[in-house]
């Protein structure tokens, strides 16, 4: 296993470039009195904000000296860090910004539909009532990122199907329950999934946010683990059509039990993080049934079906949509204007592009 090294430095930027990929501990500022917004990168320059359970944005106060500091404590894996004023008054306000972290056990893990496995008693995985896995990935895939399956029966899967998380999990009753979570995680961007048993709850944490939680059923609370955990794939005898056989993308973090698994891995499995999409459009103009008595020229109604794998999709010009509708499972519909307010949306003169995937989209023309 590598050496964790421990650091605590001082910048005078608002963006800071680690050089390395670390494990934050605590940050702090000392300046005038303002507040402001933590976005944190891994690879590739692409930011994301941290979030607190409830999901509403993490903030730092700053503090006007060091005796008085207050510190925001987390644990995020990042190789930047990138603070945003709230108020505009104070972007151009001289800070000083106190870092505090490890450097992370591992590079990153690159994989291409090939796993490999963890001895977990030479890992130091012991059984207990009370769990912790977090995985930090990037993927633009379906997949499977952990899998546990113990003779006794206990069982412990961790996936991503459709963009959305999914637990598997049986702590020896041999029934198990799923718990999900997640949006568009297919997005190739980094997300973290965060599932916590302690005891008779479990819950499921999407980037610092509370997405599930469940009570377990059965007689059992401890979990065991098999002598052998497989990250990014699973045994060829744990046939079962749930459950994704292998993994496409990027792994920073595999931690079960505050036991970095990846440090276990294979040398040959790390590597420069790069995923690609294998977004596939279709669409199909079907007619659109005309209502009872209605003479008028029936319009055509273009549906583009997206597969699961997808990252977003386009539809022409918005400038003759008349309508256009999500599915997520119940049918959802939002009007143009309203998809126009929304993040995910794109515009220009040629197209609209919605960057959400697994939904059908219909509109008029």
């Amino acid at each position: 296993m590598s050496h964790t090294k421990c650091f605590d430095q001082q910048y005078s930027s608002l963006d800071i470039d680690l050089k390395t990929v670390v494990t934050l501990q605590k940050l702090a500022i000392l300046g005038p009195i303002g507040i402001y917004h933590v976005y944190t990168e891994i690879s590739d320059g692409v930011f994301s904000q941290l979030l607190q359970k409830n999901g509403r944005p993490m903030v730092l106060y700053s503090s006007l000296t060091a005796g008085n500091a207050e510190w925001l404590t987390c644990s995020v894996i990042a190789r930047g860090i990138r603070l945003v004023p709230v108020f505009r008054k104070q972007e151009n306000v001289p800070v000083s910004v106190f870092v505090s972290a490890c450097r992370h056990e591992t590079e990153i893990v690159a994989l291409d539909d090939r796993s490999f496995f963890i001895d977990s008693r030479s890992a130091g995985l012991v059984s207990m009532y009370e769990n912790v896995l977090s995985v930090v990935f990037r993927t633009f895939s379906d997949g499977i990122f952990l899998f546990s399956g113990a003779e006794q029966g206990d069982l412990l899967v961790a996936q991503i199907i459709a963009g959305r998380v999914y637990i598997i999990f049986d702590f020896g009753s041999l029934s198990y329950m799923e718990i999900s979570g997640g949006t568009a995680l297919n997005d190739g961007a980094w997300h973290e999934l965060r599932w916590v048993h302690e005891f008779d709850s479990v819950e499921l944490i999407i980037d610092g946010v509370l997405e599930n939680s469940t009570s377990p059923t059965g007689l059992y609370r401890k979990l065991d683990f098999h002598t052998e955990i497989e990250i990014g794939g699973r045994p060829f005898d744990a046939q079962s059509n749930t459950i994704q056989s292998s993994y496409r993308g990027c792994l920073a973090s595999v931690r079960l039990n505050n036991i970095e698994l990846l440090s276990f891995a294979p040398k040959d499995v790390f590597g420069p993080c790069s995923v690609s999409s294998h977004t596939t459009f279709e669409c199909h103009i079907l007619p659109a049934s005309p209502l009872p008595n209605d003479h008028r020229r029936r319009r055509r109604l273009r549906f583009c079906p997206v597969l699961v794998s997808a990252a977003c999709f386009r539809v022409p010009s918005a400038a003759g949509a008349r309508r256009i509708s999500e599915r997520f499972g119940v049918e959802e519909r939002e009007s143009l204007c309203a998809l126009f307010q929304q993040e995910h949306v794109h515009r220009d003169e040629r197209e609209l592009v919605v960057y959400k995937p697994h939904f059908t989209a219909g509109y008029e023309i």
